[in-house]
């Protein structure tokens, strides 16, 4: 590094202009469950005593580990608006509800987990016509209440990078349809895939600007 002494969005700038920087970024984009900070503290991690919520996991895992500190901005990319969520049966063991996506899961309430997704909004045009318009990029709703000059001011000159997080193609598709209705449909109605392709990528791109 040279002697270089950066701050976090220095060193994630030139890194990504392939300058010289004092270390590679260290940024860990994900949360951990529970369990992970559990089963690391029987392996050796210190407690932390003022540990209450998974935020603050994620919060000392950070501090922990010194990853650099990175911030998304929060654009809302998701439907606008959301699904209401609906319980469809419950138990000591499981919940099986709509979700504000319009997924169908079911998850178990012993520990965290992946849930097991059972169905999806969409499994043809009529469904993606129907749905299609919870996703306005002009919708003011899309924007964090506190937009403004003094929050763009901030975004400009925080010592950390600053970013935008948002579904992909194959992820939007995905929580759209379901893994085995998105290969269905890839085979079955190749241009409704194009169609919502073009159409993510529009919204993306809109909301975006």
């Amino acid at each position: 590094g040279g002697g270089l002494i950066l701050d976090a969005r220095e060193r994630f700038v030139r890194y990504m202009h392939y300058k010289e920087v004092d270390r590679p970024p260290f940024i860990e984009l994900h949360a951990f469950w529970p369990e992970v900070y559990s089963r690391w503290s029987k392996e050796g991690l210190p407690m932390a005593i003022h540990i209450t919520d998974n935020f603050n996991v994620i919060k000392y895992l950070r501090e922990y580990f010194k990853f650099d500190e990175m911030e998304s901005i929060p654009i809302d990319f998701n439907p606008i608006p959301r699904f209401v969520p609906k319980t469809l049966e419950e138990n000591e063991r499981y919940k099986i509800y709509i979700d504000e996506f319009g997924i169908t899961r079911k998850e178990l309430k012993i520990h965290y987990c992946m849930p097991q997704w059972i169905d999806f909004p969409v499994k043809n045009r009529k469904d993606w016509e129907r749905i299609k318009n919870r996703f306005d990029p002009y919708d003011p709703r899309r924007y964090p209440k506190s937009w403004s000059s003094e929050l763009i001011e901030y975004y400009e000159e925080v010592d950390h990078p600053v970013g935008l997080t948002m579904q992909g193609f194959f992820d939007q598709l995905w929580f759209l349809m379901g893994l085995k209705g998105l290969l269905i449909t890839f085979f079955k109605d190749p241009d409704l895939i194009h169609e919502i392709i073009d159409f993510w990528a529009n919204f993306l791109l809109e909301t975006i600007k």
